[in-house]
């Protein structure tokens, strides 16, 4: 038996990114774990680092201490 999450999907149908690495492509709309310099999905280098957007250095820092 699955674990089913608030929304009534399983985890097994979920994918969760840890927002310290996750990119956002501009040009496909995708969130992925990707640390080069150019999208996996469609070889776009308009990037956004997540982290950097949303203020999420604030929260390691706290994980850190």
């Amino acid at each position: 038996m699955s674990r089913k999450t608030v929304y009534g999907t399983t985890f097994k149908d979920t994918n969760f990114v840890p927002l310290h690495s996750a990119t956002f492509c501009i040009q496909c709309e995708l969130i992925s774990t990707n640390s080069r310099t150019y999208c996996l999905a469609c070889g776009n280098t308009s990037l956004l680092s997540l982290s950097r957007v949303l203020g999420a250095h604030c929260f390691i820092n706290r994980l850190r201490t």
